[in-house]
């Protein structure tokens, strides 16, 4: 009898765990964007690069020089690193920051604003 009652409730349990309800899925599906930017940046659908840069940020032409880009940026709240050099990718750190704009410099000039992180 002992058998049967730890048997059912290791069923109970198990069940409980595979619920329809699953919610052990990533927290991006189906996220609607927050402050202008996309939760789900894999979804081959958004142009990632337009949606997630804040329209501030956006607005300097490019090409620029890194430090008037930088003078910029700061004035309007955000931090900026270089993500590529050169045509060189640079180590990054893994921390993510909405106050922050990644930027892609060749011969000093801002040319490309990779991503908001």
């Amino acid at each position: 009898m002992k058998i049967h009652i730890i048997l059912v409730a290791g069923l109970v349990a198990l069940g409980a765990c595979s619920s329809a309800d699953d919610t052990s899925s990533s927290s991006t599906d189906g996220a609607e964007p927050l402050d202008g930017v996309v939760a789900d940046p894999s979804d081959p659908s958004t142009d990632v690069v337009e949606t997630t840069l804040p329209p501030a940020i956006a607005a300097i032409e490019l090409p620029i020089g890194l430090d008037e880009f930088t003078a910029q940026a700061e004035a309007l709240g955000y931090e900026v690193r270089v993500a590529s050099e050169d045509g060189e990718l640079l180590s990054l750190t893994e921390d993510f920051s909405l106050e922050r704009v990644n930027v892609a410099v060749q011969d000093g000039q801002v040319v490309e604003i990779s991503f908001v992180g």
